[in-house]
């Protein structure tokens, strides 16, 4: 990985990441004496109005696993394309190389494609410091379009697919979509399967 002139000590970062994840710091916290102020008319929200949650997607039927077909990295990344849209809920959709260059797509802007390498980015970059990080992330792009985002290595090279839809998208079919990203680039005998 290439120096960073970043302020941040990624010793102290990782340490910090994993104290994070220890048992003592889920445990509750006790809780604040109760408050003598007079109550507000309104209860307290989860989240400020200007941060949007995504919201989990309707339960999805049972996803088909993805199969590549045999032929060039081309056909099957088409045949990727295809059944994310038959499988994933979305009408955009995106495989990306590393660099966001779009191997295929429908209906994906330029910004969507640049977003995509920004991401394979930060994910990597997180994997060397928590290497339990999942290989997937979701990203609000606006109260009613969110991204989902998958992304795989395989030996040729870093390789992300994307479903921009009205909600997050269910861990299965974050996890189907990651894995049919890595068998779609994968190699079999020093060649493309």
């Amino acid at each position: 990985m290439s120096p960073s002139i970043s302020w941040i000590d990624r010793e102290s970062f990782a340490s910090l990441v994993r104290r994070m994840q220890t048992p003592a710091e889920r445990a509750p916290k006790a809780s604040a004496p109760p408050s003598t102020a007079a109550p507000s008319a309104a209860p307290p929200t989860a989240a400020s109005p200007s941060v949007h949650v995504p919201r989990p997607s309707a339960p999805a039927p049972t996803l088909t696993p993805f199969v590549a077909p045999e032929g060039s990295i081309d056909e099957r990344a088409a045949a990727l394309l295809e059944w994310m849209g038959e499988q994933l809920p979305g009408d955009t959709a995106f495989v990306t190389d590393e660099h966001g260059l779009a191997v295929v797509e429908r209906n994906a802007n330029v910004e969507l494609l640049a977003t995509s390498a920004a991401l394979m980015r930060t994910v990597r970059e997180l994997h060397d410091i928590l290497p339990t990080i999942q290989d997937h992330i979701t990203l609000s792009l606006s109260p009613t379009h969110t991204l989902s985002f998958a992304l795989a290595e395989s030996d040729w090279g870093h390789f992300g697919a994307g479903v921009v839809s009205s909600g997050r998208l269910a861990e299965d079919a974050m996890t189907a979509l990651t894995t049919a990203v890595r068998d779609t680039f994968e190699k079999k005998n020093g060649s493309p399967r």
